[in-house]
C-alpha cells in the first residue's frame, strides 16, 4: 500500500471517528430529554414503536478506609495478569491465552 493511499485511509478514520463522536454527543442529549420526559415513579413506559425503561445505577466512590467501617471490605484472590504477560512473553504456553491484534490511530497535530 503506497503511502496517499494510506493517509487517505487514516483521514476517512478519524473522519468517521469524529462523526461517531458527534452521534454519540446527541445520543446522550436525547437521553437527557427522554429522562426528563418519562412519567415520574414510572419503571415502564410504551409507545406503539417502543418499550422505554427507567434504569437505575449506583457507583461507589468509597475509599478502603470508608468501607471498612461498614464491614464491607472483602479480600479476593486475583489472576496476575502481569506475571502471566511476563510468561507468555517468554514463551510459556498458558491455557486460556488469546491474542488480538487491531491499529490506534491518533493524528499527529503541529504543536504551535
Amino acid at each position: 500500500m503506497d503511502i496517499n493511499s494510506l493517509e487517505a485511509l487514516l483521514r476517512a478514520h478519524k473522519e468517521l471517528s469524529n462523526q461517531i463522536r458527534e452521534l454519540e454527543d446527541q445520543k446522550k442529549e436525547i437521553a437527557k430529554h427522554l429522562l426528563t420526559a418519562f412519567p415520574p415513579g414510572i419503571k415502564k413506559y410504551t409507545t406503539p414503536g417502543f418499550n422505554v425503561f427507567r434504569q437505575e445505577r449506583v457507583n461507589f466512590k468509597t475509599t478502603i478506609e470508608e468501607a471498612r467501617l461498614f464491614h464491607a471490605v472483602k479480600v479476593e484472590e486475583i489472576v496476575d495478569k502481569i506475571k502471566l504477560t511476563s510468561l507468555h512473553a517468554s514463551g510459556t504456553k498458558i491455557p486460556g491465552v488469546t491474542h488480538t491484534e487491531y491499529v490506534l490511530v491518533r493524528e499527529i497535530t503541529k504543536k504551535q
